[in-house]
C-alpha cells in the first residue's frame, strides 16, 4: 500500500553534539531501550491525532538524535498504516546509515580531545538495532497486551482516530 503524497512523514536528526557526553560503560551503552515506549505516550499520540485530521498539513517530529522516540514513532506509524514488518524495521534501521558520518566524528572529537579512551564504548548509544526494537515491542506486549491496547489505552488514542490516520495517509 503506497502513502499517500498528500502528507510529509519526516524526521530531524541532530546536527549538533549538544554538550559533552559523559564516560559511559560498556553495561551501560549496552542497554536496550525498552523503555522509549513508556517514554513517548503523550508526545506519540499527539503525532498520530495531528496526522489523523483531516485537511491537516505536513508534520515533522523529531528527537534529539532523531533515532531512539522518532524512529518508535515513525515505526509505530508504519505499522499502523499497515506497511510490511521487514519495510517498518528496514526504516527504523536506516538511522544507522544516515548518521554514521556524524557519529564517528563525534567518537573521533571525544579521543582526539581526551574525553575518553575508548569512544567506540558509544557506538551502542549511537545506533539503533532490532534488539532495541524487540525489547521496546516486548514492552508493549507485556505491558498492554499488544500493540491495539498500547495505541488505545497507553496512547489514549480512539479507534476512530486510527481509521482517520489511515483513511488520509493510504491510498
Amino acid at each position: 500500500m503506497p502513502l499517500s503524497r498528500r502528507v510529509l512523514l519526516s524526521t530531524a536528526a541532530a546536527t549538533g553534539a549538544g554538550g559533552l557526553l559523559a564516560p559511559v560503560t560498556a553495561v551501560a551503552a549496552h542497554r536496550p531501550r525498552a523503555a522509549v515506549p513508556r517514554q513517548i505516550p503523550l508526545q506519540g499520540a499527539v503525532n498520530v491525532r495531528d496526522l489523523a485530521e483531516p485537511g491537516g498539513g505536513p508534520l515533522l517530529y523529531h528527537c534529539t538524535s532523531g533515532k531512539d522516540r522518532t524512529g518508535w514513532t515513525s515505526h509505530l506509524l508504519l505499522t499502523v498504516l499497515g506497511v510490511p514488518e521487514s519495510t517498518a524495521v528496514g526504516d527504523y534501521l536506516a538511522s544507522n546509515t544516515l548518521r554514521a558520518a556524524y557519529d564517528a566524528r563525534v567518537r573521533e572529537g571525544l579521543r582526539q580531545g581526551g574525553l575518553m579512551q575508548n569512544p567506540e564504548l558509544i557506538v551502542p548509544l549511537q545506533e539503533v538495532r532490532t534488539e532495541y526494537l524487540d525489547a521496546a515491542l516486548a514492552e508493549v506486549r507485556s505491558g498492554y497486551g499488544g500493540l491495539l491496547r498500547y495505541l488505545t489505552v497507553g496512547l489514549g488514542l480512539e479507534l476512530r482516530t486510527l481509521a482517520a490516520l489511515r483513511a488520509r495517509l493510504v491510498d
